[in-house]
């Protein structure tokens, strides 16, 4: 019996009206992005979550308006050069939006009124205080900068930061809106969401096991199937109080792993039977276990052979299936060999399937399997959330 789910989401037909009708041009449109992508050595690492925001912004400079981009990058404490938005300028440049950058809010005002039908990237919302302490007085500042407010980053739709929430209260109704890839994350989800098509298969691992395992309490009422993977599987088996060596696992997250393993009305829950580990060190040498059995010294990295060949015939009868599970690492191709295998399969089956989370999608870009799963999502904690069915911040600020 599975628990009907809460119509919350009516996101698309509450928009009063969608930025694309609006009277853009000369005008300023504030668009919160999320422009968070891994960088390496001062370049980008990958950029999928800037690809996904061009439609958006190819439309906006269509419409003859001026375009102010808002967006993290990192998690800074501080003002630090190595994550400062200026990194993101040689990319837009690459993809044809000369960018103008302004690094205080003073700064970003006077260019807004001055440059017109053009690009202007502010600093690091993050350098700015005001940005994770709900400060309203924040938000009225940043609002200054446009006429209009879309907000396009849907992977912090999860976040209570003042430019997700507050920001879109500084605007009314008729000027603000979600954008297209907002709106296009919504309808890749919904086939998870509304009159999901039984079973319905959850594959999940890596790391932040604390806030998965919150989620999953919810996600277990809905799906049929769980299928637990390093690193996130090490809690569930911590609380059991089975050996899991030197592997992760989030000890505040134990009690929520004990109460999701004896709820009765969750789904099926599947652990490894044999796994890829490393003694003492990420770094490797790596190797299989025979069995579910660590020692003192192993730290958990992937699944081995026998827990593929189950879990994918638990995928093979699925109809719907969610994975966010990024094992092993991408420099390291042994690491990752099941994690391509379960995708493979996925890829194989004739089930709507979802990708969603930073290093699953890269993985799965990175083995070829972009065009052959349904859809790839932008978001790791925003679509866990989405999917537990509990309402976004962000999407909800700019619905009310």
């Amino acid at each position: 019996m599975h628990k009907k789910r809460i119509a919350y989401s009516t996101a698309l037909k509450k928009l009063h009206p969608h930025f694309q009708q609006w009277h853009a041009r000369g005008r300023r449109i504030l668009v919160r992005i999320d422009a968070n992508v891994p960088i390496k050595n001062g370049t980008i690492a990958d950029d999928y979550r800037l690809l996904k925001i061009l439609p958006t912004l190819h439309t906006l400079r269509e419409m003859h308006a001026t375009i102010v981009l808002l967006t993290h990058l990192g998690r800074p404490t501080t003002s630090e050069s190595s994550l400062s938005t200026r990194l993101l300028i040689p990319w837009f440049e690459k993809h044809n939006f000369p960018i103008n950058f302004a690094e205080t809010i003073e700064d970003a005002y006077e260019k807004s009124l001055s440059s017109h039908n053009t690009l202007l990237l502010l600093e690091n919302l993050r350098f700015f205080p005001g940005e994770k302490n709900n400060d309203r007085f924040f938000a009225q500042q940043l609002a200054r900068l446009g006429d209009y407010y879309i907000n396009d980053a849907f992977a912090t739709l999860h976040r209570e930061d003042t430019s997700i929430t507050l920001l879109a209260e500084e605007f009314s109704p008729e000027h603000r809106s979600i954008g297209l890839l907002v709106e296009h994350e919504l309808q890749g989800l919904a086939p998870l969401i509304k009159n999901v098509t039984h079973p319905y298969c959850v594959v999940i691992g890596g790391g932040k096991p604390g806030s998965k395992i919150a989620l999953l309490q919810h996600i277990a009422s809905y799906a049929d199937y769980l299928l637990l993977c390093p690193a996130l599987v090490f809690t569930f088996l911590k609380s059991q109080g089975q050996e899991i060596g030197k592997s992760l696992y989030d000890k505040a997250a134990l009690k929520s792993a004990q109460e999701l393993l004896n709820n009765p009305q969750r789904a099926s829950l599947h652990f490894p039977e044999d796994y890829l580990v490393s003694k003492e060190t990420i770094e490797g040498p790596y190797t299989l276990t025979s069995d579910d059995t660590l020692s003192p010294t192993d730290i958990g990295i992937s699944i081995g052979p026998k827990t593929i060949d189950r879990f994918s015939q638990v995928i093979k009868s699925s109809q719907s299936i969610f994975f966010n599970c990024g094992m092993g690492f991408l420099n390291k191709s042994e690491t990752t060999a099941a994690t391509h295998k379960l995708l493979d399969t996925i890829a194989q089956s004739n089930s709507y399937s979802v990708v969603g989370g930073g290093e699953s999608v890269a993985l799965a870009r990175h083995a070829g399997f972009e065009h052959a799963i349904d859809f790839l999502s932008t978001g790791g904690g925003a679509t866990l959330t989405y999917l537990a069915n509990i309402p976004l911040p962000g999407l909800m600020s700019i619905m009310s």
